[in-house]
């Protein structure tokens, strides 16, 4: 997502397919990853950071830039990469 978003940042038009599957990642991970069938500790910040991290590659494509200004999806998506 990183990248696509990334290649696409500085586009006026997205291809409908990619946007469609922006949106629906922003909406459908917190929501599920939210259910309470789920198993998770509630002090693991995991799911907290991979829904802001969806969000914010979201922004990027869609606005052009992430709102993280101190380049927390920057490190995020060099952590993955490691």
């Amino acid at each position: 997502m990183h990248s696509v978003a990334t290649d696409l940042k500085d586009h006026e038009l997205i291809p409908k397919w990619i946007a469609r599957g922006f949106w629906y990642c922003e909406h459908f991970i917190p929501q599920w990853s939210s259910s309470e069938h789920l198993p998770k500790n509630d002090d693991d910040p995991y799911y907290k950071i991979a829904n802001r991290t969806i969000h914010d590659l979201s922004s990027l494509l869609f606005k052009g830039r992430s709102p993280s200004k101190d380049g927390t999806l920057e490190k995020i998506i060099e952590n993955l990469k490691a």
